[in-house]
């Protein structure tokens, strides 16, 4: 599909600390979050500490500069593959981190870049998350056929937070029963992370549903695959977060609206609180500032998404005069983009240089269990 649009050479790099590269930063290091007492970022927060420390360490002893592993340098990256190949024009596409580093790119190398593709944009002061698009999504999703969920989930929380629950569930891999202690906590990031995937979100009605009777046993089944399988998964991936970090303007931002957020800060946990487990270093406020040029730009971005919102796409574009922003109606932060015409035909017009239709696409509705 690619190579039908682009019409011509298509290049996909294995990312630093990724892929083939060398060398990869994969991890299989889990934080062993107990089952015994209820989530909690306060709880948790020491344990993945410990584990981040250790496994930060680990790689430092084995020779990785953990420290080179950030936008700026991968943004060179991107710049030496070109070069390498003997390119002097290229259209740069990403999507979510990878707009991130197309931004980054575009910033440093502009000469290099012809056309630019952002999908889910993440602009150079959006890697954290902002509380307030979670719960505007979840309204959001009230119009659209989910029925009510902010004030029951709101009522739930709530409940949970004076009076956690404990539930048996049956483990998927003994096959024994197991008690599972289920928190406020445990609710909020069950649900900031089904926001981005339409499968998860097809569910969220009928499990705020059984919760508000009182029915905690499918939050208690995904809290145990939760906590069972979190981990560091990939050490790029953190040190690449933590130095892009957010400037003092948005992590006040982060912190307000954490107070009043129904999911509270869950979006951003845990990464957003290990930069010193790591010893990564910031960026800096010169690398986040907003990318100006005249490179014609198409963004895609979903209404359904919490992650890179709307919101992003605007701020974005702000500075960017060429650019056009389409906003894909239904569309979670992992939408198919290749499956449905319109999209593609946008895709196709911009590539060739036409004039985009259409500023909108619907996506069929979600369809909820």
């Amino acid at each position: 599909m690619f190579a039908d649009l682009m019409n011509g050479d298509v290049i996909g790099i294995d990312q630093r600390g990724t892929g083939r590269s060398v060398p990869n930063l994969s991890s299989s290091a889990l934080y062993g979050l107990p089952l015994d007492q209820p989530g909690s970022i306060e709880a948790w927060l020491p344990i993945i500490e410990r584990v981040s420390q250790a496994e930060s360490a680990r790689l430092r002893s084995a020779g990785v500069a953990l420290e080179a592993y950030n936008t700026r340098e991968s943004a060179e990256d991107v710049a030496a593959v070109c070069r390498a190949l003997n390119y002097t024009r290229v259209t740069l596409w990403g999507r979510s981190y990878g707009s991130h580093l197309a931004l980054a790119t575009l910033a440093r190398h502009e000469w290099l870049v012809d056309r630019l593709v952002l999908v889910s944009p993440e602009g150079l002061d959006h890697t954290w998350k902002l509380p307030s698009q979670a719960d505007a999504v979840l309204r959001r999703l009230e119009t659209r056929g989910a029925g009510d969920i902010v004030a029951p989930l709101t009522a739930i929380i709530e409940r949970l937070r004076r009076a956690p629950v404990s539930v048996d569930v049956v483990h998927p891999r003994s096959g024994r029963s197991i008690a599972v202690v289920i928190g406020a906590f445990d609710v909020q990031w069950a649900v900031a992370r089904a926001l981005g995937d339409p499968r998860s979100l097809s569910t969220l009605p009928v499990a705020v549903r059984e919760m508000n009777d009182g029915d905690f046993r499918r939050m208690a089944q995904i809290a145990l695959l939760l906590r069972e399988r979190a981990g560091v998964r990939s050490a790029m991936k953190m040190m690449m977060d933590l130095a892009s970090g957010a400037s003092a303007t948005r992590r006040a931002r982060i912190e307000r609206e954490t107070q009043t957020a129904v999911l509270g800060n869950a979006i951003n946990f845990p990464g957003m609180y290990l930069s010193t487990a790591w010893g990564a270093i910031d960026l800096g406020d010169e690398f986040r500032r907003p990318v100006a040029s005249d490179v014609p730009t198409l963004v895609l971005v979903g209404d359904l998404d919490p992650r890179t919102p709307t919101e992003n796409a605007s701020e974005v574009a702000a500075t960017l005069p060429r650019a056009t922003v389409v906003t894909v109606e239904n569309a979670t932060h992992q939408f198919d983009l290749f499956g449905t015409a319109q999209i593609r035909e946008t895709l196709k017009r911009f590539l060739r240089g036409d004039a985009i239709p259409s500023r909108h696409i619907a996506l069929p509705p979600l369809a909820f269990q």
